[in-house]
């Protein structure tokens, strides 16, 4: 489908272009932490981490090494049985949308993009959009923009 590809295009694009991208990975895989050079060996902090266990997200966010305002939200293979432990919490698809939210709100400096990559079809977690996610953080406008740049199919 290329969501992974076009979120870490568009990240490096976006960042090459001065603006500051937060890529967050939701696939086991970790295939976008990968292409943007970011370790994601079980047991380093990632997005399971924000999920199962309610982590910051600020505690889990990685400089990318090789592009300047570009930062990423690792995937671990822990990400794979993350759907079964969360089954039992209350409002688990919010899980992520709540943190990235406090996230941006105590941020002295938010990214001005925050791209979400999610898994294919077959095994989006309900606690992730089951679509690539574009949000702007920018604090000069009230609103939230998000684009839905693919569709899982």
């Amino acid at each position: 489908m290329g969501k992974t590809t076009t979120a870490v295009n568009l990240a490096a694009a976006l960042a090459a272009g001065g603006s500051t991208v937060l890529v967050i990975d939701t696939d086991p895989q970790g295939n976008a932490s990968t292409a943007l050079g970011v370790d994601h060996r079980a047991g380093i902090p990632s997005v399971y981490d924000v999920l199962v266990e309610d982590a910051p997200l600020a505690d889990v966010v990685h400089e990318c090494p090789d592009i300047p305002g570009l930062t990423c939200v690792p995937a671990t293979i822990d990400l794979a049985g993350a759907e079964i432990e969360l089954v039992s919490f209350v409002a688990r698809e919010m899980r992520l949308q709540r943190a990235v939210n406090a996230f941006v709100a105590q941020s002295e400096n938010p990214p001005d993009y925050i791209l979400i990559d999610c898994p294919r079809a077959s095994g989006c977690s309900p606690s992730t959009p089951s679509w690539p996610a574009v949000r702007s953080s920018s604090r000069s406008s009230a609103s939230t923009t998000r684009s839905r740049v693919s569709r899982c199919s």
